[in-house]
């Protein structure tokens, strides 16, 4: 077989040849049919699934990149903990001062 189509006739008759029969034939005569790698068009859809998986990495990256870092979310966490705290204490003083005047007016 490899001697019909590495000669000038292999040439002559390629273009009359159908890649799908010849790896349908390869696959019966080798035994591979038990495997199923042999599939119309595979080459075809496996790189469509291929650039589909691609380019959702991409849109993840740009996603990514987009938003705010870990560091970024953890710093903006601990400043409003932060206000949030100061907050409070502020309040605390003011109730503190509220009490003392009232104290101050009995």
């Amino acid at each position: 077989m490899l001697g019909v189509f590495n000669s000038p006739i292999g040439q002559m008759i390629s273009p009359h040849i159908s890649p799908k029969l010849v790896a349908k034939m390869v696959e019966e005569y080798m035994g591979f049919d038990q495997y199923g790698f042999v599939k119309d068009n595979a080459l075809l859809f496996e790189s469509a699934e291929q650039e589909k998986i691609k380019m959702q990495i991409q849109q993840s990256l740009q996603a990514q990149q987009a938003g705010p870092s870990v560091a970024e979310n953890m710093v903006d966490g601990q400043i409003e903990q932060m206000e949030q705290q100061a907050g409070t204490s502020s309040m605390l003083q003011e109730m503190d001062e509220m009490d003392e005047d009232e104290d101050n007016v009995v």
